[in-house]
């Protein structure tokens, strides 16, 4: 009787799980519109690639825990000159960069030093 009972236990968890997962947020075929993004992209004219301006003073652009807490930003760029191009750019904390500079900056970041076999 007790194997009996947690096959059904097994049977309804299954069921729940895969009933509350019904719901996802594609909406081919449909006239709902899918959810808008909380992200914003904010169009700016930046003024060299190592510069956080104008999104902050000139004083603040030289300050060390500024440049750190912008890290990750994304802009839309619109300059294009000092090295800029009119593309999006994500601050890396020194310098902005393309998204794919940026994302191979953040695999080299997460590479593990590779050790040796200890030898027994």
């Amino acid at each position: 009787m007790k194997r009996n009972e947690f096959k059904m236990s097994v049977i309804i968890a299954c069921a729940l799980l895969l009933c509350s997962a019904g719901y996802g947020q594609v909406t081919t075929g449909s006239d709902q519109a899918p959810p808008k993004s909380k992200t914003a992209v904010t169009t700016v004219a930046l003024l060299a690639l190592n510069s956080l301006q104008p999104l902050v003073t000139a004083d603040e652009d030289i300050t060390a825990d500024v440049r750190t807490s912008y890290k990750g930003t994304r802009v839309n760029n619109t300059t294009v000159a000092n090295g800029l191009t009119a593309r999006e750019y994500i601050w890396g904390g020194t310098v902005w960069k393309t998204p794919e500079e940026y994302e191979n900056s953040r695999k080299q970041d997460k590479k593990l030093p590779t050790h040796k076999p200890i030898e027994q």
